[in-house]
């Protein structure tokens, strides 16, 4: 199958350099003269069909340039990127206020701007399902947007963290064309058919794209949950998922190391900050998860793949990949609890999910269940006080006497952990939840 991208004609927004996203602007004079000159261009070109973004500026493009040739489809998949509050205002001003919204490693939505990762997934939405729809098609035509057909373009072509959005460029009314054959995703569902014994075929898909990584995730059917990643990071996470089959965390359905993906049974829940749950019922079930840790027979500490030689270690590890995230907190008071939780011989070592905070739990009928292990080896009151702090919210309305209440163990030592797992969080949301940035330095500075 071959696909066409087109972007709409010019407007009046365009013409004056104003950020128009979803803001439904229609075409001007030259967008429609536009229109035409591209319909003579295409004149020659058999189209099956037509799939327009339903804003003004591209169904008119799209009407004008197919006329009555083919049936035109109007997909909301194909609007434009949704540019928050910069939308009515000057492009300057949101490339002077907001420099990184092409960044895949920041991946912002500041000012309420569609984040980039979440543009790439509504493109690979859309692929997936004219691949469904256009089967045995030879020709379609996409009628779109500057930003999301350069989403588009990067879905097909490939991506990673150090792509530039900006390097690949549509003027209004330009055409390009694709090749679009079976893909890696493709591969991935049959492959899972042929493992499960299941028909795929009509499925439908949703596409994520899962915070600071680049793993393609894929919500098949409410069914299956498969993520499409390094298969050295699916690696660890099945070395974690097999010491706990019958718990909380995910259960895995079937994995390709060749296709390195996993696929994992879909859990049907809703994510911990839309879930209405009691903080001392989450502090319950969160101390009753870290307490099925078992002790685990390993050479090192800290994340599986990248062990260091002490527990000291890994935590001098994650203070200093913290520090070049928030430099402008005070190191003291972190580096004195390093001396005293550093300094404590751990007389069993756990294995123990590593990432485990609000952000990967879902509440399922009130349980929660929990997503996307990082392993780490070492203290699970580590991955304890993490997930108490991956929500400021719950850590201050619980206050820190009934945080340390839990465990019996050495007074000193729960406090220092706490005081890390804090500035490791803190350096986490000044790169993920800056919005409550200054939350957590005030606990820190108050602690």
């Amino acid at each position: 199958m071959k696909i066409y991208l087109v972007r709409h004609g010019q407007t009046d927004w365009n013409l004056r350099g104003i950020v128009q996203g979803q803001t439904d602007v229609p075409l001007n004079e030259t967008g429609i003269a536009q229109a035409r000159v591209l319909r003579d261009k295409i004149r020659g070109i058999d189209f099956d069909i037509c799939y327009s973004s339903p804003l003004k500026r591209a169904a008119e493009t799209a009407m004008i340039a197919v006329g009555k040739r083919c049936s035109i489809r109007y997909d909301d998949l194909l609007k434009e990127r949704y540019f928050g509050e910069f939308e009515g205002r000057p492009g300057a001003e949101m490339r002077e206020r907001a420099p990184n919204i092409g960044d895949f490693k920041i991946n912002t939505n500041f000012g309420g701007i569609e984040p980039v990762k979440d543009l790439l997934a509504r493109a690979e939405d859309f692929l997936a399902k004219i691949k469904r729809e256009c089967a045995g098609m030879e020709n379609v035509l996409i009628v779109g947007h500057g930003s999301m057909l350069k989403a588009i373009h990067f879905a097909i072509i490939g991506w990673d963290e150090d792509t530039d959005f900006w390097s690949w460029h549509l003027e209004n009314s330009e055409i390009r064309d694709y090749e679009l054959s079976e893909g890696r995703v493709e591969r991935v569902l049959k492959d899972i058919e042929k493992q499960l014994y299941v028909d795929l075929n009509g499925a439908n898909l949703k596409f994520y794209r899962d915070g600071a990584t680049v793993s393609t995730v894929i919500n098949v059917d409410n069914q299956y949950l498969v993520k499409i990643e390094n298969f050295e990071t699916i690696r660890t996470q099945l070395e974690f998922l097999r010491a706990y089959p019958d718990s909380r965390f995910q259960q895995v359905m079937c994995f390709n190391e060749e296709l390195s993906y996993v696929c994992f049974k879909f859990i049907d829940g809703e994510k911990y900050n839309k879930a209405n749950i009691d903080p001392i019922d989450a502090t319950e079930q969160i101390c009753e998860i870290v307490c099925g840790y078992t002790p685990y027979k390993h050479t090192g500490y800290g994340f599986l793949g990248d062990e260091k030689e002490s527990w000291r270690a890994f935590l001098l590890d994650e203070i200093e990949y913290a520090q070049r995230r928030i430099p402008q907190v005070s190191q003291d008071k972190v580096m004195a609890a390093l001396d005293v939780a550093g300094a404590t011989e751990l007389k069993e070592k756990y294995l123990m999910h590593g990432d485990f905070g609000t952000h990967n739990f879902l509440v399922e009928k009130g349980v929660i269940r929990v997503i996307d292990p990082m392993p780490v080896v070492g203290d699970y009151l580590y991955d304890f006080y993490f997930a108490l702090l991956s929500n400021v919210k719950i850590f201050t309305h619980l206050g820190m006497d009934y945080v340390l209440s839990y465990f019996e163990r050495d007074l000193e030592y729960k406090k220092a952990l706490l005081i890390i797992a804090l500035y490791v969080r803190m350096s986490r949301a000044a790169a993920y939840d800056a919005e409550h940035l200054q939350d957590y330095i005030d606990l820190y500075t108050n602690i």
